[in-house]
């Protein structure tokens, strides 16, 4: 089960592509937080496409991914 603490993390793969704008991902009704990389919200979610997240200060940061 996933807590939503500063510095942990949770891999996620997505089952449909998002390109909305201002990107929230909620995790087990914890809540909806900006996801972001490199510091600046993101508007860009493959699917099929594992992204690793940090929940760091209120937000889920994307650490590492295997688009490209």
């Amino acid at each position: 089960m996933y807590i939503k603490e500063n510095g942990h993390s949770i891999t996620v793969v997505f089952t449909n592509t998002n390109t909305a704008s201002n990107i929230t991902l909620n995790i087990n009704n914890t809540g909806a937080y900006p996801v972001k990389y490199n510091n600046v919200q993101f508007d860009m979610i493959v699917s099929g496409v594992p992204y690793n997240f940090v929940y760091i200060n209120e937000a889920y940061v994307i650490v590492s991914s295997m688009w490209g």
